[in-house]
């Protein structure tokens, strides 16, 4: 179950935020050469604060690039929940979110929750997402993961002799 937003900068909302701040979408990117709306860097697009001088990289008052984060609260089930995937949109525009958790799910489930290698998974994703990129744009964006593995783990379920792992679909944030 995904539990957020994507900041791109064609996203409705997003748009309306860079134009009130100076900015402007061009072919689903910001200003025509950023795809994505927040982030930490890209202090070009951002209000640069100096001892008594402030310089706006980009008109409107307010950073075109915000860092501002969505927060969101979710009571998380202990009985269901599996595990929690945090990604950048490196990770998520080269893979789609039912395919993270599909493989997540899968490679965790290959073990007993006691062995599972959630570190060499994550590191999987990563990897698999830089496999696509440069599959399919010839080069790869910054991509950062997080697979945080919940106390009830992933399990597998042994039914008239078959292996399948559980169904219930986990939170992405």
């Amino acid at each position: 179950m995904c539990h957020s937003n994507d900041f791109q900068p064609d996203n409705p909302e997003e748009k309306r935020r860079i134009e009130e701040a100076g900015g402007f979408v061009m072919g689903k990117r910001l200003n025509s050469k950023l795809a994505t709306s927040r982030t930490f860097g890209n202090f070009r697009f951002k209000i640069i604060s100096r001892s008594d001088v402030m310089e706006m990289a980009n008109g409107g008052g307010q950073d075109i690039v915000t860092v501002n984060p969505e927060i969101r609260e979710l009571q998380l089930n202990w009985l269901t929940d599996e595990f929690i995937v945090i990604g950048c949109d490196g990770l998520f525009d080269m893979l789609g979110n039912n395919e993270v958790v599909s493989y997540v799910r899968d490679r965790l489930a290959e073990s007993d929750i006691a062995e599972q290698e959630v570190q060499e998974t994550t590191e999987e994703i990563v990897q698999l997402s830089k496999k696509e990129a440069v599959r399919l744009t010839q080069h790869s964006d910054n991509i950062t993961a997080c697979v945080i593995a919940l106390s009830r783990g992933v399990t597998k379920l042994y039914t008239l002799g078959q292996t399948s792992t559980t169904q219930q679909t986990p939170e992405i944030i």
